[in-house]
């Protein structure tokens, strides 16, 4: 199966994070650096999402 929609860990998120920081820091088009960012953009927010599901609240 090409698509996998099982929640992702947070751990599987910073994964991304780390692989689109790596990737915007090696590539030099503006585009692509600027999708990227894009990309990690709505990563970011998807982690801060999950932690905060994680976090009980009191």
């Amino acid at each position: 199966m090409m698509f996998d929609n099982t929640p992702l860990t947070a751990e599987e998120i910073v994964d991304h994070c780390r692989a689109l920081t790596h990737a915007i820091l090696e590539i030099q088009h503006p585009v692509y650096r600027e999708i990227l960012l894009f990309i990690l953009f709505e990563r970011l927010e998807l982690l801060n999402l999950t932690l905060e599901m994680e976090i009980p609240k009191e």
